[in-house]
């Protein structure tokens, strides 16, 4: 790319403008990233549009440049910059470009294609999870203990990781049937954590398993608090995913089994009848409204997994919790 206008080189500031403008042209062209700019709208050129879109642009281009930064890439920025902006325009998510998302308490989260990148709704029930938590009592003398399952690149372990911590002691287990993913996980939780600086009495790990096929004791079990944002979207709703979902993320962490999609509530109520998964609460505990399951569910899914869960005999109260845009996004589950 020629970075040179009427003979002179572009400064930093009008090179970043530049940038800015263009990605403001794709969106209104293109019909957004995630912008809500429909291609009727964008072809009648209104002023609200043009304006939005050019704020979505200089959001981008600031988002990126404070990336850039924290990467220390000076003298290189221009040429970073228009690379982020080239892979932007071949629809790449925003979050893989950048190379992290904040989450919660978490500033960098690492994310990389193809693990499932952090949702916002997933991010909102983690808080209210962690804010519950933190209000409750601490089972007897022991660490709370917490098993994270499908946690793709660990967001919601390490969350929930470092809001306990700073109230009591915590054991939180990851588990993932990705090797890539565990390996992300990991190195998030290592960047985050380091190990020399992390309480002694508390830890935050993460195993490869494959929820289908293992054992709650065998890594550990039974736990307080089971958590679960499975794959749950139906096979023939795919195709239909827009494509910086579709063509970037992978395939297994966002498809359920079965044709509702619904195989993995099913195996965890499996799990939980058996027992060996949960474990009762203390006697401090008791009468006390902490959740000892919480799972993410689809926008439609919510009556049919509570329903799912109920059928297991167990005796949970289920609360169904929706999230900013009211969509029913996740169960909370509570020992009666």
């Amino acid at each position: 790319m020629s970075v040179a206008r009427g003979g002179g080189a572009l400064s930093l500031p009008k090179f970043r403008h530049n940038v800015a403008k263009r990605i403001g042209r794709f969106l209104l062209v293109d019909g957004g990233v995630n912008t809500g700019i429909s291609n009727k709208k964008a072809t009648k050129r209104s002023k609200r549009i043009r304006s939005k879109a050019d704020e979505e642009g200089k959001d981008l281009v600031r988002w990126m440049c404070e990336e850039l930064k924290a990467r220390q890439v000076a003298g290189t920025e221009k040429r970073e910059l228009w690379s982020m902006y080239r892979r932007l325009t071949r629809g790449e998510p925003l979050a893989y470009i950048l190379g992290n998302v904040p989450f919660g308490p978490l500033a960098r989260l690492e994310v990389r294609p193809p693990i499932l990148i952090p949702r916002p709704e997933t991010e909102e029930w983690t808080e209210r999870l962690a804010s519950m938590l933190i209000a409750s009592p601490a089972p007897r003398s022991e660490a709370i203990k917490i098993l994270d399952l499908c946690t793709g690149s660990g967001c919601i372990a390490l969350s929930l990781f470092s809001h306990l911590t700073k109230h009591r002691q915590a054991e939180v287990l990851g588990l993932d049937k990705s090797r890539i993913a565990v390996e992300l996980a990991r190195r998030n939780a290592h960047s985050l954590f380091p190990p020399q600086q992390s309480q002694s009495a508390s830890k935050v790990a993460f195993e490869q398993a494959d929820m289908f096929d293992f054992d709650p004791v065998s890594v550990g079990g039974p736990f307080d608090v089971v958590v679960c944002n499975p794959p749950y979207i139906p096979l023939d709703q795919w195709e239909k995913l827009e494509d910086g979902v579709r063509l970037w993320e992978n395939k297994a962490a966002l498809v359920g089994p079965g044709e509702t999609g619904l195989g993995f509530y099913k195996r965890l109520a499996a799990l939980v009848k058996s027992g060996g998964l949960l474990r009762a609460p203390s006697s401090e505990a008791k009468g006390k409204r902490r959740p000892a399951i919480v799972v993410e569910v689809g926008h439609d899914q919510a009556e049919k997994v509570r329903d799912i869960f109920k059928g297991t005999g167990v005796g949970l109260d289920i609360e169904i919790w929706k999230d900013a845009f009211k969509v029913q996004r996740a169960l909370f589950m509570y020992h009666q």
